[in-house]
């Protein structure tokens, strides 16, 4: 409801090390808002670590933001 329709999440996004910082994840998260757009999905979201900032760089500069939001789980 908070979006108004549905939201994607995902939840594991790994570039092996070698690999990094050849924009890979990049790519592969603007093509996967693209096929969610056209899918009907209205947010996605992703996690990740406070102290990862190499992710959160990345993520930030395809488009994501913080949201202040208690995420809670039962394993």
């Amino acid at each position: 409801m908070e979006h108004g329709g549905r939201v994607a999440i995902i939840d594991d996004l790994f570039v092996h090390p070698s690999w990094r910082r050849r924009v890979l994840a990049s790519q592969a998260l603007a093509r996967l808002r693209d096929q969610a757009l056209a899918n009907g999905v209205r947010a996605l979201q992703v996690e990740t670590g406070h102290d990862n900032a190499e992710a959160v760089a990345v993520y930030r500069r395809v488009g994501f933001s913080p949201v202040e939001r208690l995420h809670l789980t039962l394993p």
